[in-house]
């Protein structure tokens, strides 16, 4: 039997874990009448094993001469205080093991057992011990510090998969001592007095017994024990609540001196930690029938700052790679087109091993393009933007792991997308480039039209992003993505301003390199020299221009043969609109 499980009165063990594995059994012990045979169990207990039947009856017997001596609830308290040292041995043992070389195994032991009995109830004599050695704490917890800070995230996980599995194995085995005990009716509590230590914690899985149990029943439990149902809780069902809660308390403890290595993992590694931790405590509420409120909120904090660290870290990235971009057009490898594609699709938190092609050629090569398709429609873009849209995912995808923080990585988006519109704002049409790490020579046409080219596709994705996050948003918090809205709105007026430039460009030619020759040119005498024939078809050659319009031909044929290999034609015959009702009403007014 396992030695949580396992009473000591006296010399006599009382085993609950053997009788726990038997069936249920309605055998009673009404007044002073007790059932001293193994033929009294109900029908079906002639199936159990000879050895079973003799524990079960072993057990009774046990309990009743404990009623007798009046010793029920000193027993239950014990029973109580042997699991949660069952409870704090295996935390101690298991972390001390995956610790590693540091400090000896006394201290890393120990370390661990100050970490975790404050935060449990135990007896006097439990207390005392601790009191005695509290001097030495801080030293210890240094030690065991160390040693779980420096292990890896494999091996770290590995000690909580070694940990989870025995702390629900003590768990599920006070369960089945608990069904044991509800089954029989036993309380573990004396008809005339409360335990020796009253555990205050509530329970819903307590069953009560009736008022005609045997005298080992109990009848004269605190009011303040009760379960929301108003019944009195039995003391293995106190017990199975005290031990799920230290194991949930010894757990937090654990996880926080791992807070700092755990915001600097990556997504992958945080989504196995988070999703580790999440069942063991779904397992351990579902034993004690309560919200482990502790763990819960020592797991959010993690995942919290795991999402802090990131967004500095992108945010960084971001600033620096912008400052870096030569606004020259990138290739784009077919696993960053799947994400877009995804996106589009309505799977942006899917992930890309599931749902990607074959992104590799035969030569293991990864494919590339050299432009990104979004519905349909492809852009050129840079680096920049690329890594944008990569961090944009990210937060998607983590607003569907961790949905408790998706209000937060509403903000941390539309900053990234702020970041990126003013940013580049900056650099090129403020030329800020010319500046910055990339020390462009100067801002032209092409550099313009690749900035035009990555804010529509920005503009393009904005609205599968907002759908993406209003669905891990209830509903009333829909009106965060109001922020979204005025972004694509400022994104729409960054793409406004770099359509102008380009007029502004000719605009600028036109002005001051061309119009200062009007003033030396005989319209006069070119009309005399170039006569109008008085047909069209009488037209024998090329009728010569004069030299300011010659000079506006040439450069509005210069900007075409730059922006037709790099804008849409739908943004082509935008800018040239433009630029033609420029021309003809400026020349005019300098006329």
């Amino acid at each position: 039997p396992s030695l949580s499980t396992t009473l000591y009165v006296g010399s006599t063990p009382l085993d609950f874990t053997t009788a726990s594995m038997i069936t249920t059994s309605t055998a009673t012990m009404n007044g002073t009448t007790t059932t001293t045979s193994n033929t009294s169990t109900t029908t079906g207990a002639h199936n159990l094993p000879r050895t079973a039947q003799e524990t079960q009856q072993r057990v009774r017997d046990t309990v009743r001469a404990l009623g007798m001596c009046h010793c029920l609830s000193k027993t239950g308290q014990a029973y109580q205080n042997r699991l949660q040292d069952v409870i704090r041995m295996t935390v101690r043992t298991t972390v001390a093991e995956f610790s590693g070389d540091f400090g000896s195994e006394a201290e890393k032991e120990d370390a661990v057992v100050a970490s975790t009995t404050t935060t449990s109830q135990t007896t006097t004599t439990t207390t005392t011990t601790t009191s005695s050695s509290s001097h030495n704490t801080n030293k210890k917890e240094t030690s065991v510090t160390v040693g779980v800070t420096s292990m890896s995230f494999d091996r770290f996980m590995d000690c909580m998969d070694m940990l989870f599995e025995q702390l629900l194995a003590l768990l599920k085995s006070a369960v089945g001592v608990n069904n044991f005990c509800r089954e029989e009716g036993f309380t573990l509590k004396d008809k005339d007095g409360s335990p020796a230590t009253t555990t205050k914690t509530e329970s819903t899985t307590a069953v009560p017994s009736s008022s005609t149990s045997a005298p080992h029943s109990a009848t004269g439990t605190k009011n303040t024990t009760t379960t929301t149902s108003g019944k009195t809780p039995t003391a293995t069902s106190e017990a199975v609540t005290s031990a799920a809660e230290l194991s949930a308390k010894s757990v937090s403890e654990v996880l926080r001196l791992r807070k700092e290595a755990h915001s600097l993992v990556n997504l992958e590694e945080m989504k196995r930690l988070w999703d580790a931790c999440l069942s063991f405590t779904l397992q351990v509420e579902k034993a004690s029938g309560h919200k482990a409120y502790g763990l819960r909120s020592t797991l959010l904090a993690q995942a919290k700052a795991f999402v802090e660290r990131k967004h500095e870290s992108n945010m960084s990235a971001l600033v620096a790679a912008l400052d870096s971009e030569r606004w020259s057009q990138c290739d784009v490898s077919s696993e960053r087109q799947a994400a877009l594609t995804r996106l589009c699709s309505g799977r942006a938190v899917l992930s890309s091993k599931r749902y990607g092609a074959d992104d590799t050629k035969e030569n293991g090569e990864q494919e590339k393009m050299s432009e990104a398709e979004v519905e349909g429609i492809r852009y050129k873009v840079v680096w920049s933007c690329l890594l944008l849209v990569e961090m944009v995912m990210t937060n998607l995808a983590c607003a569907s792991q961790f949905q408790a923080l998706a209000t937060n990585l509403v903000g941390k988006v539309a900053e990234l997308l702020r970041l990126f519109n003013s940013r580049s704002t900056k650099l090129v049409l403020g030329a800020g480039a010319i500046q910055s790490a990339a020390r462009l020579k100067s801002i032209n046409a092409k550099h313009l039209s690749l900035v035009t080219q990555c804010v529509g596709m920005v503009i393009a994705i904005l609205p599968h992003v907002r759908a993406a996050l209003m669905a891990q948003l209830p509903s009333k918090q829909h009106t965060l993505l109001v922020d979204l809205d005025k972004i694509k709105k400022e994104y729409a007026e960054h793409s406004e301003m770099v359509l102008n430039k380009f007029v502004n460009i000719i605009g600028g030619i036109v002005e001051h390199g061309l119009a200062p020759r009007i003033a030396s040119i005989n319209f006069d005498a070119r009309a005399k020299a170039n006569p109008l024939p008085a047909a069209p078809q009488d037209v024998t050659g090329p009728i010569p221009c004069c030299v300011f319009l010659e000079g506006v031909n040439t450069n509005i044929k210069k900007m075409h043969q730059v922006l037709n290999a790099l804008l849409p034609n739908v943004h082509m015959q935008d800018v040239f609109s433009r630029i033609f009702a420029y021309v003809d009403q400026k020349i005019p007014a300098i006329l």
